[in-house]
C-alpha cells in the first residue's frame, strides 16, 4: 500500500480523486459522441449554428452541413480569446503566489 499524501483535514482520498478524474475523461466524450446529433439539432433550433440551407462559412464536422457564419465566428473568437486571457491571468496569479511563498 502507498502512503497517503492527502492534506490533513481534507475529506477526499487522492486515489478516489484520480478515479473520478479518469471516469470523467472517459464518460464525458462518450456521452458527447452519442448525443452529438441531438446537440447539433438543439444548436440549430436556438440559432447558435446555421442550418445547411443558409450556406454557413465554416461547416461543423458531422453536423449535416450546419455551421457558422462570420458574426458567429467573430463571437466564437472573442469567447476563446477571453477564456485564454482568464486562463493566463489565473496562471500568472498562481506563479506570483508561489514565488511570494518561496520568498518568505
Amino acid at each position: 500500500m502507498s502512503a497517503q499524501t492527502a492534506r490533513p483535514g481534507s475529506g477526499t482520498d487522492p486515489d478516489d480523486l484520480m478515479v473520478l478524474l479518469f471516469a470523467g475523461m472517459l464518460i464525458g466524450p462518450t456521452v458527447l459522441v452519442f448525443a452529438w446529433t441531438s446537440l447539433v439539432g438543439w444548436l440549430v433550433d436556438h440559432q447558435v449554428l446555421l442550418a445547411a440551407a443558409r450556406d454557413p462559412l465554416v461547416v461543423v464536422p458531422a453536423s449535416d452541413g450546419a455551421g457558422l457564419d462570420l458574426p458567429r465566428l467573430l463571437l466564437l473568437g472573442a469567447l476563446l480569446l477571453s477564456l485564454l486571457a482568464a486562463l493566463g491571468s489565473a496562471v500568472i496569479r498562481l506563479i506570483r503566489r508561489r514565488t511570494a511563498e518561496v520568498a518568505q
